[in-house]
C-alpha cells in the first residue's frame, strides 16, 4: 500500500509543467543563457513561449552555426575566394532574391536580420559572430546601423570569424582580402554605444566631432587594423571613455603602430597585449589599473607616462614569442625588469618615462627572473620607490636571456650590496601579501624570501608555487624557512608543488617534497 501511494504521488508530480508555473521574466532569464538559435526554437513549445525569445535582454548570434549542417558542408565545398566573389556581387546585386534561391550564407544573414528586427526590447548586450563574407556583402555594417538605429543596445561586440573554411586569406588576391576585411562603419558608432569591441577587422571610419551625445565608456579592439586618422579621432572624441583595450592593433594593415598616444582624463583602465609600436605616451590623470602584455617597441623613443593614480599594474611577456615580434632594426621586448629598473632611476632621482606609476601602486603583477643576482638588486631598489605597496605577484618561471636595455651593475658589488640586505620601507611596513609561481628553490630566490618572512611586520600571506623539476635540495632548503621567526604575528606560508603533480596527483608539499627524493 505504502508502495502504491508513492508510486503515485511521482506519476503527478511527473505530470506537472513546473516551468509553466514560474514567471514570463524568469523564463526570459533562462532562455536568454541559450544560444540565439536555440532560443528562438523554444518558440514552438506553446503560444505563451512563442514570443518569449524576443524578450530576452541578451542576443548571441554565431552565423556559422545558423543552418549548422548546410552551411558546413557548403564551406567545405567552395574556396573562401569564390564565396567572397559571390558576397560581393551580392552587395552590388539589386535584384531581390527568393529565400530559397539564395546561398547558404545568405539565407544565414537573412535569419540574423530577422532576429534583430523581430526583437522587441532593449538589449543589456548584443554579441554577432560572422564569416568574412558578410563583411564583402556589406551585411555587417548593415547590422551595426541597425542596432544603432534601433537605440537598444548597451553593450555591441562584433567579431568577424577567421577561421581558415577551405581556402586561406592569405592567399587570396589583395582586393577580395580587402573586401572580407574591411569594416567601413559611421563615426556616430562611437557615440551610439556603451561598450564596444571589434575583433578581426580592417576598420575605416571618418572622425567627427559633431556627435554631442557620448555614452562610450569601453572600447577593445582586437587584432584590428585601423587608418591612423580614424584612431586618433575616436582617442580624440570619446570623451567619456573609462576603459580600453588595445590588443594586436595596427595602422593601415601595417605590421606596426606608429606612435601611440592616449590622452584621456576619464580612462581608468587600460591594457596594452601583443603591441608593436614605435613609440607610446599615456596621459590619463585618473587611470587606476594598467596593464602591458607582449609590448614590443623603441626604447629610446619611449615617452612619459602620466599616469599618478595607477594602483595596480600588470607586465606580462610571451618569450616563446618574442621573435616573430621583434621586426625592425632597434626593437625591444619590453619586460618587467625594465620597467623596474627605470623605477629604481626614478627614486634615485633619475629621470623615468615611468616616473609617477609607482608613487601609488598597491599591487604588483610582474614576469620576472627572480634566480639572477643582478635581477633581484632591481627588485629590491624597485620595491623602495612603492611607498603604498601591499601586494607582489611574480612569475619567476621566464626565459630572462634577451639582451637588457640597460648596462648590468657589476656582479660581485651587486652580491655585496644584496648581503647587506639594506632596509626597504615597502617590504618592513607595507606589503601584506606575496605570491611567487616558478619557484625553483636557487639562493637568490631562498634569499629574498628570507628576508620577506624576516623582515615583513604586516605580511599575512605567502604563496609559493615550485617548478615542476625542482631539486629535491632546494625544494627542501625552502621549506626550512617555515622554522623562521617571522616578522608578522598573523603570517601564513603556504608551499605548493609543481603545477604537473598538483593536475594530475594532488597532495602537498610534504607528500610532493617525498617523491623527488626517490
Amino acid at each position: 500500500m505504502v508502495g502504491t501511494e508513492a508510486a503515485e504521488k511521482m506519476s503527478v508530480n511527473e505530470e506537472k509543467d513546473l516551468i509553466s508555473t514560474l514567471p514570463d521574466s524568469v523564463l526570459v532569464s533562462i532562455i536568454s543563457l541559450l544560444p540565439c538559435n536555440e532560443g528562438v526554437r523554444t518558440c514552438v513549445l506553446s503560444n505563451r513561449w512563442k514570443t518569449m525569445w524576443k524578450h530576452v535582454p541578451h542576443l548571441s548570434l554565431d552565423q556559422s552555426k545558423m543552418l549548422k549542417l548546410l552551411i558546413r558542408a557548403y564551406l567545405r565545398g567552395l574556396y573562401l575566394s569564390t564565396r567572397l566573389e559571390m558576397a560581393y556581387n551580392r552587395r552590388r546585386g539589386d535584384q531581390e532574391k527568393d529565400f530559397e534561391d539564395l546561398d547558404e550564407i545568405a539565407k544565414a544573414e537573412v535569419l540574423i536580420d530577422s532576429v534583430l528586427d523581430s526583437h522587441v526590447v532593449s538589449l543589456e548586450s548584443c554579441t554577432i559572430r560572422h564569416l568574412p563574407e558578410s563583411c564583402a556583402s556589406g551585411k555587417a555594417v548593415m547590422w551595426i546601423e541597425k542596432l544603432l538605429k534601433q537605440n537598444k543596445v548597451k553593450k555591441l561586440s562584433m567579431e568577424r570569424d577567421d577561421t581558415d573554411y577551405l581556402g586561406s586569406e592569405e592567399s587570396l588576391p589583395r582586393v577580395l582580402r580587402y573586401h572580407g576585411r574591411t569594416l567601413d562603419l559611421p563615426f556616430k558608432i562611437f557615440s551610439g554605444f556603451e561598450a564596444l569591441e571589434l575583433k578581426n577587422y580592417f576598420l575605416k571610419t571618418s572622425p567627427s566631432s559633431n556627435d554631442s551625445c557620448q555614452v562610450l565608456t569601453t572600447l577593445a579592439f582586437r587584432n584590428m587594423s585601423v587608418k591612423k586618422d580614424a584612431w586618433e579621432g575616436i582617442l580624440s572624441c570619446c570623451l567619456c571613455l573609462e576603459n580600453l583595450t588595445l590588443e594586436n592593433v595596427t595602422h593601415d594593415n601595417c605590421k606596426l603602430m606608429r606612435e601611440v598616444t592616449i590622452n584621456s582624463p576619464r580612462l581608468k583602465f587600460l591594457r596594452i597585449c601583443r603591441m608593436q609600436m614605435n613609440g607610446f605616451k599615456v596621459s590619463a590623470v585618473n587611470l587606476e589599473v594598467f596593464e602591458i602584455d607582449t609590448v614590443v617597441c623603441m626604447p629610446k623613443r619611449l615617452l612619459t607616462f602620466e599616469i599618478p593614480k595607477v594602483h595596480l599594474l600588470r607586465s606580462r611577456s610571451d618569450l616563446k614569442i618574442r621573435g616573430q615580434y621583434i621586426c625592425w632594426v632597434g626593437s625591444k621586448l619590453l619586460q618587467s625588469r625594465n620597467i623596474l629598473h627605470t623605477s629604481s632611476q626614478s627614486h634615485q632621482g633619475t629621470t623615468s618615462s615611468f616616473a609617477g606609476i609607482f608613487e601609488n601602486l598597491a599591487t604588483l603583477c610582474i614576469d620576472f627572473d627572480l634566480k639572477t643576482v643582478k635581477n633581484a638588486i632591481t627588485l629590491f631598489s624597485a620595491l623602495k620607490a612603492c611607498p603604498k605597496l601591499q601586494n607582489l605577484e611574480i612569475n619567476s618561471e621566464i626565459n630572462d636571456n634577451a639582451v637588457d636595455y640597460y648596462d648590468q651593475h657589476d656582479e660581485d658589488d651587486a652580491m655585496e650590496y644584496y648581503r647587506r640586505k639594506e632596509p626597504c620601507e615597502c617590504i618592513d611596513q607595507q606589503l601584506k601579501t606575496l605570491s611567487i609561481m616558478g619557484f625553483a628553490g636557487k639562493k637568490t630566490e631562498v634569499e629574498f624570501l628570507k628576508y620577506v618572512i624576516t623582515n615583513g611586520e604586516v605580511m599575512k600571506k605567502i604563496t609559493i608555487w615550485f617548478v615542476d623539476d625542482c631539486s629535491w635540495i632546494h625544494a627542501a632548503e625552502t621549506g626550512c624557512l617555515l622554522s623562521f621567526q617571522t616578522a608578522s604575528p598573523n603570517l601564513s606560508i603556504i608551499l605548493n608543488p609543481g603545477p604537473f603533480y598538483m593536475a594530475n596527483v594532488g597532495g602537498n608539499f610534504e607528500t610532493w617534497l617525498s617523491t623527488l627524493r626517490e
